[in-house]
């Protein structure tokens, strides 16, 4: 969404929520997502490693590269696979469409609420929980 503010600044926060779908939706994966440009940083003695699909093959292989806009630049979602991105990509046009029949008089915004039957559709999926024994 963030990449979506910095396109249109002064859109309404309706056209931002359809605009988030309609780019994502055209995105021409795996052209990565970033809020600025990676800063050119000799790459010697660094802690981490930068993102750059130029110079590292592992990250060429990144599906959907949403990068971080802090150093080091990171993708955050390193871990997407084809079966993913596939449903992001439908779930994309899902939102387009509800969108879409807002602004066409044929829904409202409820439809695009409504309860995901995400546990029905997928067999399999992971639920992560974290706790801590302190606020540290």
């Amino acid at each position: 969404m963030a990449r979506v503010c910095q396109l249109y600044p002064k859109a309404a926060p309706a056209t931002l929520v359809h605009k988030f779908f309609l780019v994502f939706d055209q995105w021409k994966w795996p052209t990565p997502v970033m809020l600025r440009h990676p800063e050119e940083i000799p790459s010697a003695n660094l802690p981490y490693p930068v993102w750059d699909s130029r110079n590292n093959l592992s990250d060429r292989a990144h599906l959907m590269p949403i990068l971080t806009p802090t150093f080091p630049q990171q993708n955050s979602t390193f871990n997407v696979s084809h079966s993913t991105k596939n449903i992001m990509a439908q779930e994309f046009k899902i939102g387009l469409q509800a969108c879409e029949d807002v602004f066409s008089g044929k829904s409202d915004w409820n439809g695009l609420f409504e309860v995901s039957d995400f546990f029905h559709r997928y067999k399999h999926y992971i639920v992560i929980q974290a706790t801590a024994a302190n606020n540290k």
